[in-house]
């Protein structure tokens, strides 16, 4: 999207026009690898309908005609070739049948990557958004005002890319780099001259403007060390979607011949289980519709035995971000437990001859998580599948890796405070354990498992305070 935008500020900045005519080459590998490649035409269109509109309204800003017809051109090759791909036009037909089917609508809602930017609020964008749409309205307001024209094609092209950026958190990234370069392009009609003789107003405004680069620098890699989105952690690696550990578990021991995997593990392991196992699915997510609704409720832990009767598998990774499906797998006997680590839990059925004793894994798996709340996660499974020392080393591994965030000491504290419970059980000091259990719940970070509460509960209520 990117290189597409940059052809067209390019031109539009007095470049030859013929590197116009690499739009339809790139429209043609675009449409034969993926399907975004519709954002990509939209763009080559809006800004046609734009040019045209700027040579009869704002001419003096107006591609000439010349320029004007070399845009056509571009402009016409570019549809023709988003029609060259294996399945011809049927491939556009299917496109807009599958995006108008309501049916397919509901489906995408429930994926988070197709979700409003409005719902997430922590993320920013809509601060990010505001802000570009403050600086574009203020620059065309400029170019008005001070021209005496309108600029049509950056005009749409931002006006239909900003509504696209605030459907999906998926599309967020189309409309940055046209707010960029139409930024740079307003920018350099205009000639700002600023005489400043006072040195040490000079002084403050660079220092001024300095400590604004700086905050927002500190604001940034704070909020990447401390406030990391799911699955990332600031520094160099493989974000925890996909289960690298897991995976390397699966080529070496390779226990079952039936993977289930869940849907955002599939991008990886496609290319990383070739050809040893076949997947269950995986994000293309169009090709598994027919049963995406089935497979939704298994991953949310609403059903199992009546799913892995119809689909049956005999080895299953699932990712900690399903913990309710993890523990439908844990409280079946069919199951057993051969692996887990930073990201994901490898379940092999009980027919399949394999065993592996999971608390004999090195705990040092666990010393790159750099993300609390992955941390937590893998915490609470550890605990609950009495893994208790390897329970006790995470809580180790977040002191040393988020004591830098203090926003974290709660979290930290609560595990602390959830282990000093389990040792005051063990030592049947029930009355503090239970004290600590509800502490841990007020803190709302760390549950007991309801059935050493409900435990707890009956022994106090029948011998009072002997314990």
């Amino acid at each position: 999207m990117a290189v597409v935008v940059l052809i067209y500020f390019s031109v539009k900045a007095g470049t030859t026009l013929r590197i116009l005519y690499i739009l339809p080459l790139i429209m043609l590998l675009w449409v034969n690898t993926h399907g975004v490649f519709v954002f990509g035409y939209l763009f080559i269109l809006l800004i046609t309908v734009g040019e045209i509109l700027n040579y009869f309204f704002s001419h003096s800003i107006a591609f000439s005609k010349k320029d004007l017809f070399s845009l056509l051109g571009a402009s016409f090759l570019s549809g023709i070739a988003v029609f060259v791909n294996p399945y011809g036009y049927h491939y556009i037909v299917q496109l807009f049948n599958y995006f108008s089917n309501p049916l397919i609508n509901k489906i995408y809602r429930s994926v988070y990557a197709y979700h409003s930017i409005f719902r997430y609020p922590h993320l920013h964008y809509v601060d990010y958004g505001v802000t570009m749409a403050a600086i574009l309205i203020g620059l065309l307001i400029m170019l008005i005002t001070r021209k005496r024209v309108m600029d049509w094609a950056i005009f749409l092209a931002n006006l239909i890319f900003g509504y696209v950026y605030t459907m999906f958190l998926r599309s967020t990234y189309l409309w940055p780099p046209i707010f960029a370069f139409s930024a740079i392009y307003l920018l350099g009609k205009f000639s700002f001259r600023l005489t400043i003789k006072s040195h040490l107003l000079m002084l403050v405004i660079n220092l001024f403007t300095l400590g604004i680069f700086f905050f927002f620098a500190a604001r940034s890699i704070y909020d990447a060390k401390c406030q990391p989105l799911d699955n990332t952690w600031c520094g160099f690696g493989i974000g925890y979607a996909n289960p690298v550990q897991a995976s390397a578990f699966l080529k070496k021991y390779h226990p079952g011949t039936r993977l289930f995997n869940d849907y955002g593990s599939g991008g990886y392991l496609m290319f990383d289980l070739y050809p040893s196992y076949k997947l269950f699915i995986d994000p293309r997510q169009f090709p598994f519709l027919n049963w995406w609704n089935e497979y939704r409720q298994f991953e949310l832990g609403m059903v199992f035995d009546g799913f892995i009767r119809k689909y049956p598998f005999d080895v299953a990774l699932i990712r900690y971000s399903n913990l309710r499906c993890i523990f439908n797998f844990m409280d079946s006997h069919n199951w057993r437990i051969v692996f887990y680590g930073p990201t994901a839990v490898v379940f092999v059925h009980k027919n399949v001859s394999f065993n592996f004793n999971v608390k004999k894994l090195p705990k040092e798996r666990f010393d790159g998580l750099y993300n609390i709340y992955q941390a937590l996660k893998v915490f609470i499974f550890a605990y609950n599948i009495a893994d208790y020392e390897t329970a006790w080393y995470l809580i180790e591994v977040m002191k040393k890796n988020f004591s830098l965030c203090p926003k974290y000491k709660k979290i930290i504290d609560q595990a602390i405070l959830f282990k000093e419970a389990h040792f005051a059980y063990e030592k049947k000091d029930y009355n503090r354990a239970l004290m600590l259990y509800e502490k841990c719940i007020r803190g709302g970070i760390l549950l007991p498992p309801p059935k050493r509460l409900m435990e707890l509960y009956s022994i106090i209520k029948t011998y009072g305070n002997k314990y």
